[in-house]
Parts: C-alpha cells; structure tokens; sequence
C-alpha cells in the first residue's frame, strides 16, 4: 500500500532512499520523518492515519504554490509490502535465464552428438 504525503516543508529525497516514518514519535499527535542522512523532520498529527516503519520513496516533488508556500509530495512504499514491490525485473531475468538454458541444451545436442552411438572402450592391455 503506498502512501501519499504533503509536507509543508522542503524535504528532496532521492526516488528510491529508505526513510523511516514515526507515528506519536514525539510528545502529542506528532509524527517524524528520519532521512538516511540523520535528518528527522516533526510535524503535527494529520488527518490520514500514517504507518510507522520504514518506506522507499517512489516519488518526490518540491514545489511552490500560489501563496509563496512550499510543499513537498511524497509518495513512499511501505518496505515488506509484497503487492507494491515492482517483481517485473525478476521475471524477465528468470525468464531469460530458463531462455538460455534452452539454447544452451539445444546446442548441446546439435554439436555434442547426443544421437550417436557410445564408442566402444578401448581394450586393455597390461
């Protein structure tokens, strides 16, 4: 499940940083963002319900609205969500993988004469 956030602050992060959320972190309804680089943003509590742990940001956009505000959008997925996980790289890998393989035994038996007869043992002298 990713998560949505605006931030009323200037906070660029790097697409695909691990950063770690903290609800009720500090005293009240407050919640924490901690960067990699050890910087921890507080802000108050807000209206959506924010999971605690740790997240990957998918996206991130500073911008400037009409009044002279900044806000930052943050769309980060939940490390250990399995549904929000991009697999296509690994399929494609293993799939490519299973291709070779194939070619791989295909020109095995063309070169590696796997229809001929066995060759008969030398005989043995001592």
């Amino acid at each position: 499940m990713t998560v949505a956030l605006l931030v009323p602050l200037p906070v660029p992060l790097a697409v695909g940083e691990v950063v770690e959320l903290d609800g009720g972190a500090i005293a009240g309804d407050a919640w924490t963002l901690r960067t990699p680089s050890g910087v921890r943003y507080a802000f108050p509590s807000a209206s959506a319900v924010i999971p605690s742990g740790r997240a990957r940001v998918g996206s991130c956009t500073v911008r400037v609205d009409e009044a002279g505000e900044v806000l930052t959008e943050l769309v980060l997925v939940p490390l250990g969500a399995v549904a929000d996980v991009p697999s296509a790289g690994a399929d494609v890998a293993l799939s490519g993988a299973e291709q070779a393989a194939a070619t791989a035994g295909a020109q095995a038996a063309l070169w590696g004469g796997i229809d001929r007869p066995p060759r008969e043992p030398a005989e043995r002298f001592w």
